[in-house]
């Protein structure tokens, strides 16, 4: 039986991939992990899974790229990101579909909280938690998403 939400992470970082899967674990977030865009592609369409975070720029190709290619599949799955190098483009991600975008490292955590949520809410489970101060300000998502 497939876990009832999944995370697709993207990241040429193994490292990054080991310790966010280590994190969403943790939290009862099933994940797979990809790293490239093409490789994260195929799982997309294979795995089906409910939230996908990618990082921006990778060996083979970027998140934008992706992005585009998953909007092309779907327009309701979460898409969020999580790069040292959003800043600059935050706003463009946005109108390209980008469901949320965080800063790496800074705000890492705060993504790792913003995907429990919306795992809590897909489920439709009780959430005792509540977001860290400040992250409304810094995060958008479409309803759509999370109904």
């Amino acid at each position: 039986m497939p876990p009832k939400y999944l995370a697709l992470l993207v990241d040429d970082s193994k490292e990054l991939l080991k310790m966010a899967t280590q994190h969403l674990e943790e939290k009862g977030i099933a994940s797979i992990s990809a790293e490239s865009g093409r490789k994260a592609l195929s799982l997309f369409k294979e795995q089906k899974p409910n939230i996908i975070i990618t990082d921006l720029k990778m060996k083979d190709g970027n998140g934008l790229w992706l992005l585009r290619e998953i909007r092309g599949e779907d327009i309701t799955i979460p898409v969020i990101f999580l790069s040292a190098f959003v800043t600059e483009i935050r706003d463009s991600l946005f109108e390209q579909g980008a469901t949320a975008v965080f800063s790496k490292p800074q705000e890492y955590v705060k993504m790792i909280d913003f995907v429990f949520q919306n795992s809590c809410i897909v489920q439709n489970t009780k959430i005792e938690y509540s977001c860290p101060a400040g992250i409304s300000t810094m995060v958008s998502f479409k309803a759509t998403s999370i109904a």
